[in-house]
Formats: structure tokens, C-alpha cells, sequence
């Protein structure tokens, strides 16, 4: 009887304490997956990814699925400083891996042995801590592996500025004017040549200065964010003895924003040049400098402008839009094109039927004129989506239904399968989404 006494007493104390345990806890995560079919059988075809934007939009032109699962616990000081340990794990799929019930990370596409039905990345795993510095009481420094003060467009997954990866920094320092921030970080590059590290790798460390002011007041309700982002090799002796490529880049970045009217508009201007430059051209998907010059179509410097956000036509009627242009300059003129370039314009009018229901019309059209051809290859998309979802702060939960098209010249070339292009091959599907 005392043993059943002394198990139920411990039994208690551990329930009593777990909530307490828990209370500073946090569990986020995000997921995407869906089903779809074409007019001309078999699932759609889609352009673009996660790691390269979608240049036509993202809506109804995901085939992969996608989730993040993050884990933070944060302590907190009686004089109300933070510290937090945060952690997220992801898994995708690639576009026609979504084949079978049970998918294993080594299960190959169908009758592709070569490639995987999935993989699970290491996405975060670093420590914040808030107001340990006297001087700095609102600053925040940190270590480890982070996603670092990413900048998109929310509509093309397109990230226009990403330093995240494995780094160090301090960040929001009230400086009157706005906050500022400054981040190390390192990313490896494989090389090309010379010989082997010391380590056997074609590869070499490049140390990437990140400095930041956010937030800088401009006019009206307008503010202004600027960031100067510089790459430089931190090669071996080894690699040095025999003239490893050490290119530097810099890039640019400055983006205004906030409401006027009803608008609700980010406008972004970006420069870069050398090692930066095809980063400052495409999709960042964490910044990687090019440090050397691989192909005569390797770019020299880039620059881009993109314009986005909502404008409130009526209480239940929004558009939100998206223009963009990118221009690049290459190496050297031995190549088709030595101004290649990227346009898009994204239009998506949508109607709120009630709190939980809204109908989507997205009409977009995109041009790609690459260093290795004169002719553009084009893209032109129409898609209708409803989605059914609940929007709670910062957590959302939708079920989405869509059907659409895709046209032009890089519709045409696709070939999947038995199918002849994807021009005008109507799709239909189904989209779970949500964000916690």
C-alpha cells in the first residue's frame, strides 16, 4: 500500500510540474501536399520549386510536398531576459515522388532507381539570447545554424535575400535612425580547380558579412530597409599554393514599404556584382557565391526591382499583385545573350465570400531570355482556386481546390511522360496547406 501511495504521490508531482516545465515551449511547423490530374491523364506538370521560384506563381503549380517541424524552448530571467534553443527538421518530396502510401526516404521514383522518394534536411539548430548586453538591452545575439532575416515573395516562394545557414550575429540594435544587425556566416563551395583541400575536397570556405539596417522611417507611414551583403574566400594554404579562385561579391539590397490608400505595397532594388552576381539574378535559396567563373555565361553583375503586395478594392475584394525584372551582364560576349534577363507580372484578384471561404482568379505571364539563347522562353498561367480555411494570428489552415492552365513555349517543350507538352492541358487538384 505504501509503494502504491509513494507511485501516485510522484505521479502527481509530475503532472503538478510538467505544465510549468512546458510553459515556455514552442512547437511551429509547416506543410504542403496535394493530389492532381490532367485533362490528358496523369498528375500536372509544374514549373518551378521551392529552390528555384515559381516565376508564374506558386498557386495550383506545387507538385512537391513540404514540411518543416520546428522545436524552441526559451528560458526567461526574472530581469526579462530570453535565451532559446531552436530546432527544425524538414522533408520534401521531389515533383513525381508522391507515387505510393508508405514513402521511404530510400525508396526510389517508380523506375528511377537513382533518385529518392524523399529527404529530410537539418534546417535550424541554434541559441538566441535577448537582453544579456547592459549597453544594448533590446539586442539579440545568436549562434549556430538559422534561416536569417529571409526576405520573399510570399506568391513565387522566391527569396530575393537569404543568408541563412551556420553563423553567428547580433541583431536589433536601436540605433534612433532604425535597428541594426550584423551576421557571419560560411558557406563550402565545391571547386573546379586546382587540387584537393587538405581534407580531399575540391572545396573552399567563403565568409559572408551580412550588415543590416531595418526599419529606417522614410515619409509617412513608409519605411526603409537596407542591407549590404560582402563574400570572401577563406581558402587553405594549400589552396592558395595553387591559385584556388577566390572571386569576392557584394550585393545590395534596399526595399520600401508600408500602406498609402489601400495599398499595402514592398518595393525592392538589388545590385550585384562578381561572386554574388548569379545570386543576386535567381531565387537565393541561402546565398552562394560563385567563385569562379565556370561557363562564359557565368555573370558579372546583376541587377533586379520588385514590386508587390495587396491593394483593398472592397471590403471583400483583394488583388494582390506581383511585377519583376532581373538583368544580368556576363563575363564575356562569347555567348548568345550577354544581357540575359527574367521578367514576370502575377495578378491575383481574389473574393472573401464569408471568414472561412475565398475564391482565387491568378493570371500571370513570365519571359526567360538565358545567357545561351536570343529567344525568350515564355510562360503564361490562368488558375482558379477556392480555398476553405481558418486564419487564427499567425497560424493557418487551408484545403485548397483548383483547376487551370498553362501556356507558351516552355508549356510546349515540357515532356512528362506519354504527354506532349503541357500547352493548354487543363489540371485539376486538391491542396492541403498550413502554417503553425
Amino acid at each position: 500500500m505504501n509503494k502504491i501511495i509513494k507511485l501516485t504521490a510522484v505521479s502527481a508531482a509530475i503532472l503538478l510540474t510538467a505544465p510549468s516545465a512546458m510553459a515556455n515551449f514552442e512547437y511551429s511547423g509547416y506543410l504542403r501536399a496535394g493530389i492532381s490530374t490532367t485533362s490528358s491523364g496523369g498528375e500536372q506538370f509544374c514549373f518551378g520549386d521551392g529552390g528555384t521560384g515559381y516565376y508564374t506563381g506558386r498557386l495550383g503549380n506545387e507538385c512537391d510536398s513540404y514540411g518543416e517541424i520546428g522545436l524552441a524552448k526559451n528560458l526567461k530571467t526574472e530581469k526579462g531576459q530570453v535565451i532559446e534553443a531552436n530546432t527544425m527538421l524538414s522533408v520534401k518530396t521531389d515533383q513525381g515522388a508522391q507515387a505510393n502510401d508508405y514513402q521511404s526516404l530510400s525508396e526510389p521514383i517508380l523506375s528511377v532507381p537513382q533518385n529518392g522518394a524523399a529527404e529530410i534536411a537539418l534546417r535550424q539548430l541554434n541559441v538566441t539570447a535577448t537582453g544579456f548586453i547592459a549597453p544594448l538591452p533590446e539586442a539579440t545575439v545568436w549562434a549556430g545554424k538559422r534561416y536569417y532575416r529571409r526576405k520573399s515573395v510570399e506568391a513565387m516562394d522566391l527569396y530575393y535575400l537569404n543568408n541563412s545557414g551556420y553563423g553567428a550575429g547580433i541583431e536589433n540594435i536601436d540605433v534612433s535612425i532604425g535597428d541594426l544587425s550584423f551576421a557571419y556566416v560560411n558557406v563550402q563551395r565545391e571547386q573546379i580547380s586546382g587540387k584537393n583541400n587538405v581534407f580531399g575536397k575540391r572545396s573552399v570556405q567563403n565568409n559572408i558579412f551580412d550588415l543590416r539596417l531595418d526599419q529606417v522611417g522614410v515619409f509617412a507611414e513608409q519605411k526603409l530597409d537596407i542591407a549590404l551583403v560582402y563574400s570572401q574566400t577563406d581558402p587553405t594554404s594549400l589552396q592558395e599554393e595553387n591559385n584556388e579562385a577566390d572571386d569576392t561579391g557584394l550585393l545590395f539590397t534596399t526595399e520600401l514599404y508600408g500602406s498609402f490608400f489601400n495599398f499595402d505595397n514592398r518595393l525592392v532594388l538589388q545590385f550585384a556584382n562578381d561572386a554574388l552576381a548569379d545570386a543576386g539574378f535567381g531565387n537565393q535559396s541561402g546565398l552562394e557565391p560563385e567563385t569562379v567563373a565556370w561557363w562564359e555565361g557565368s555573370l558579372e553583375s546583376s541587377w533586379r526591382i520588385i514590386d508587390f503586395g495587396t491593394y483593398a478594392i472592397t471590403e471583400n475584394v483583394d488583388l494582390d499583385y506581383v511585377g519583376y525584372y532581373a538583368q544580368g551582364k556576363t563575363i564575356t560576349s562569347d555567348v548568345s545573350e550577354t544581357k540575359p534577363s527574367q521578367w514576370s507580372v502575377i495578378l491575383t484578384p481574389s473574393y472573401k465570400w464569408d471568414d472561412n471561404n475565398q475564391t482565387k482568379l491568378e493570371l500571370a505571364s513570365t519571359s526567360y531570355t538565358p545567357s545561351f539563347q536570343k529567344s525568350s522562353l515564355d510562360l503564361q498561367k490562368i488558375i482558379l482556386a477556392h480555398d476553405l480555411s481558418l486564419d487564427v494570428l499567425s497560424e493557418k489552415i487551408t484545403l485548397r481546390a483548383y483547376t487551370g492552365a498553362f501556356f507558351g513555349n516552355q508549356a510546349e517543350q515540357v515532356r512528362t511522360g506519354n504527354r506532349d507538352g503541357e500547352d493548354n492541358n487543363i489540371r485539376f487538384g486538391v491542396q492541403a496547406l498550413a502554417t503553425w
